[in-house]
């Protein structure tokens, strides 16, 4: 209820159309409880623009850098989503607009199709080595 958050905050459940949800969003949690081998949302989200707040354990530990491409909070920590949920409503266009540049680079640098097509062929070309 801080900072007048909860008026402000919708919890959704599936949704086919996420270009959508995420154009229509100020701000994305991913709050996961388990480690994730690779969480989509963080990223689709960075790619999108939009602050990222996830935990602190798996794959966000690599693509979420904390105060620059987003906020990491400790898993199952509810003050903590808290906060950083609104710091990330509290950013002025500005500083939005830094790390949503930060994001897109880093998107761009790590997902792009020349990137990943670059990253599976420097795997196949360690594998016909080994």
């Amino acid at each position: 209820h801080a900072a007048g958050v909860s008026e402000r905050l919708r919890v959704i459940g599936h949704v086919p159309d996420m270009t959508t949800a995420y154009a229509a969003a100020d701000v994305i949690a991913a709050p996961s409880i388990e480690p994730e081998a690779f969480g989509r949302v963080p990223v689709e989200a960075q790619a999108m623009g939009k602050p990222v707040i996830a935990t602190n354990i798996g794959a966000p530990r690599e693509t979420v850098r904390s105060g620059e491409t987003g906020f990491l909070v400790p898993p199952s920590d509810a003050r903590a989503l808290g906060e950083a949920i609104v710091s990330a409503l509290s950013l002025d266009p500005r500083a939005k607009g830094q790390m949503a540049a930060a994001q897109l680079a880093q998107v761009r640098q790590r997902y792009s199709l020349e990137a990943m097509c670059a990253a599976t062929l420097k795997v196949y070309e360690q594998v016909l080595r080994a």
